[in-house]
């Protein structure tokens, strides 16, 4: 488990925690079969949002009871930046109130697929993940 007491604090840069998705969007995407690596983990289903480790020389060995912590630029990775041929775009910015907001936007900026908006990016991104493989969306 990451040792918190090394990490930065709010003024020296950001926690590990908010890097990567919660345990419970984790546990989500697991479920829904996504097993791509990642370089943080949690070793099961009940672990809590701050019980993440890191892949020993970078090498991930995906265990049955592992739970991979998606980052920010890993889930990036795993969305498309077009939903197929259709004129929907991904955009992704952070409100002036703190919130990030993800949404597939169309070509006209009049419609949205759908708006994802969390206190971290790596969450948006997550529920976005989650949206387009609960609704068959990824090709």
């Amino acid at each position: 488990m990451v040792d918190y007491s090394n990490q930065p604090n709010e003024e020296d840069g950001m926690e590990l925690k908010k890097q990567v998705c919660s345990a419970k969007l984790s546990n989500k995407i697991k479920k829904l079969g996504i097993t791509t690596p990642s370089i943080f983990f949690r070793e099961w289903t009940g672990a809590k949002d701050d019980e993440i480790e890191i892949w020993q020389n970078h090498k991930s060995y995906y265990g049955i009871d592992n739970v991979n912590c998606y980052t920010v630029a890993e889930l990036g990775e795993m969305l498309p930046y077009r939903l197929g041929k259709t004129a929907y775009y991904l955009e992704c910015w952070k409100e002036i109130a703190g919130k990030w907001v993800i949404e597939y936007v169309h070509n006209d900026h009049r419609f949205s697929k759908q708006r994802f908006v969390e206190d971290t990016e790596a969450n948006a991104r997550a529920k976005c993940l989650i949206y387009l493989l609960e609704h068959n969306l990824l090709k």
